[in-house]
């Protein structure tokens, strides 16, 4: 229920949470596609957070087999 106003241009990549639904990865992933897709961008990146029982417990993953590419 919250919004952030934001031009795209200024966005390097999203950032899943641990808890974020696939199904709403999905939905955010295709949005974020067709948004590379008209202003021709192919350096977006999506990462996630992992948990992990050692320090620090949480981890930023980058979701490497997932690439746009316009070029």
């Amino acid at each position: 229920m919250r919004t952030l106003q934001y031009k795209f241009e200024d966005l390097s990549g999203i950032i899943f949470g641990a808890r974020t639904d696939m199904a709403d990865r999905l939905r955010i992933m295709k949005i974020i596609d067709q948004k590379c897709s008209r202003e021709r961008r192919s350096d977006f990146e999506f990462f996630e957070v992992r948990y992990a029982p050692e320090r620090p417990p949480f981890n930023l993953q980058p979701l490497g087999l997932l690439k746009i590419k316009y070029d």
